[in-house]
């Protein structure tokens, strides 16, 4: 409970990995990496490397950003 009385449940993505946070974020968005995966042309597992931070393309991380509306990936590396 809050000091108001009431029960809290809000997540604090702040803290989480961008990893979790996007997941997070494309859960509460009724998103997923499969949709993205076929939007753009590429397989769920290329999706899953540029979220995790394994591959850097920034075609697909200004997609995520697009669809979630929020700025992951402020440098601005590409690593096709």
């Amino acid at each position: 409970m809050d000091t108001n009385g009431q029960d809290s449940c809000v997540l604090q993505l702040d803290n989480l990995p961008t990893s979790y946070r996007i997941r997070v974020m494309a859960m509460v968005a009724d998103q997923n990496m499969a949709l993205w995966a076929r939007e753009l042309g590429v397989s769920r597992q290329y999706i899953y490397q540029v979220v995790k931070g394994t591959r850097k393309n920034q075609r697909i991380r200004s997609h995520i950003e697009k669809r979630l509306g929020e700025t992951f990936w402020p440098e601005k590396e590409v690593q096709q």
